[in-house]
């Protein structure tokens, strides 16, 4: 009944979990821009609805279309429409909040979702997005192009009962 040794064993794991990390974040992110995608952002929506729900708190979601997206692509080709993308994303994390979660829906989609905002506040980002959007301006090959936004803007609050209602009411 006496312990005359002990065996430990010791293994790395941190290339295991860098590589579940890796994975991870590849799941809820877009590739080209960094930003989460349409799945992980829907799964935010949904918190952030269900908490205006149970809470009555405020909040705002904007919808926002790239125009002029299809010239670019058309014009220049893909590797310049990932570019502009590339750059796009950049222009609108500088221009929310870093609390607020910014998305890649899928092509020229994008999407943003304003926590504890209210409708004032959030028309002034949305103003603010096509500012610099209209002050923006996409140089490929020594040529200039255009590029504004649509912003559709919906108050998420406790009325609305699915995200895919208020989805499509902010497109």
């Amino acid at each position: 009944g006496r312990v005359h040794g002990a065996v430990l064993v010791f293994r790395d794991v941190t290339e295991q979990r860098r590589l579940s990390g890796e994975m991870s974040y590849r799941a809820t992110h877009d590739a080209l821009t960094g930003l989460i995608n349409r799945m992980e952002f829907e799964a935010r929506l949904e918190r952030t609805l269900l908490r205006a729900q149970s809470e009555g708190s405020h909040h705002a979601l904007l919808f926002i279309d790239l125009d002029q997206f299809k010239l670019v692509n058309d014009a220049c080709g893909h590797a310049a429409g990932d570019l502009l993308l590339q750059q796009v994303s950049r222009l609108m994390r500088q221009t929310v909040r870093s609390r607020d979660t910014l998305a890649r829906l899928g092509g020229d989609e994008f999407a943003v979702i304003l926590e504890h905002c209210d409708e004032a506040q959030a028309q002034r980002v949305a103003h603010l997005i096509c500012e610099r959007f209209d002050a923006f301006r996409f140089i490929h090959d020594e040529r200039r192009f255009r590029v504004g936004a649509s912003v559709g803007l919906v108050p998420l609050d406790r009325r609305w009962r699915s995200i895919t209602a208020l989805m499509q009411a902010a497109d």
